[in-house]
């Protein structure tokens, strides 16, 4: 497939405004917490949620919340090394609006800009965790690329476009790549859960519901949430007790029975037993 150049744009790297005694992150509470909630995975062995106002992390039983950096991530999803995000900077910061694709190395202490800083804020992405491939959706065109459905090897350096033959929706809502098979990525829409194991070459209709809210692959099955009901594959495992659409899943690396759901409001739910049963989880306290 023809690769399109994307123009490889001068990487900055962002410091945070934390001196070298001061804790990035910090206790959360009420007035620090904060829900709308933009993606959740885990980053260096430890889970992390993406937040309209920064980053919020769990270290053993204690949630945590980040003290600089507290922009607006989109787009947040974690690869082998540290997360891939987008979105819009905090009002304290006199960064280009929007980010463009940018990551960390460090849970978010420094940001490094790739490309499209200004240009693009991508909403919809997800990396082949052991391979390195990055799936986006761009929404909105920019100086490089026309509005469609992309992957890049190298960090947005080039960009290959996907075709997705086959793919009759309305709108999508998300993305999920396989973490080894680097063809492989799932499609989120209004008409169910579409899947293409070339890359996005074609597509084929996975499963049909317009109740799939979530979806994330591991090495074996695809999980996703289908009307707050868990399901490995098109098998039906547990109910999750979150009132609002589960829209992110994580699975601990260390402990694959364990599997985190989040809302987008903030809402959180637990199983330590692959997905039978679950447990609601108190991210923020009430005030």
């Amino acid at each position: 497939m023809d690769k399109i150049n994307a123009g490889l744009l001068s990487s900055v790297l962002l410091l945070t405004a934390c001196s070298s005694d001061e804790a990035f992150f910090e206790e959360v509470n009420a007035d620090t917490g904060h829900a709308h909630v933009h993606g959740m995975d885990y980053v260096d062995g430890e889970l992390m949620i993406a937040t309209h106002y920064g980053l919020l992390k769990k270290e053993d039983d204690t949630w945590l919340h980040s003290t600089a950096n507290n922009h607006d991530y989109m787009g947040f999803t974690a690869y082998g090394e540290g997360f891939y995000a987008s979105g819009h900077p905090e009002p304290s910061t006199d960064l280009e609006n929007p980010l463009g694709l940018v990551k960390s190395t460090d849970q978010g202490e420094t940001l490094e800009q790739l490309v499209f800083s200004g240009e693009t804020d991508y909403h919809y992405m997800s990396v082949s965790k052991n391979t390195g491939r990055l799936y986006t959706a761009l929404m909105h065109g920019n100086s490089e690329l026309e509005p469609g459905f992309y992957y890049t090897d190298d960090e947005g350096n080039e960009w290959s476009p996907m075709a997705l033959s086959g793919l009759e929706a309305e709108s999508i809502f998300g993305l999920a790549a396989h973490p080894d098979n680097l063809e492989q990525v799932a499609i989120l829409t209004n008409r169910g859960i579409y899947e293409s194991t070339d890359a996005g070459k074609s597509v084929t209709l996975l499963q049909e519901t317009e109740g799939a809210s979530a979806a994330m692959y591991t090495e074996d099955p695809l999980y996703t949430v289908q009307n707050q009901t868990f399901m490995s594959q098109d098998e039906k495992l547990g109910d999750i007790p979150l009132e609002e659409p589960v829209l992110y899943l994580a699975v601990n690396p260390s402990d694959l029975e364990m599997i985190y759901a989040v809302t987008g409001d903030g809402e959180a739910a637990v199983t330590e037993d692959g997905g039978v049963s679950w447990s609601a989880e108190e991210i923020i306290p009430s005030e």
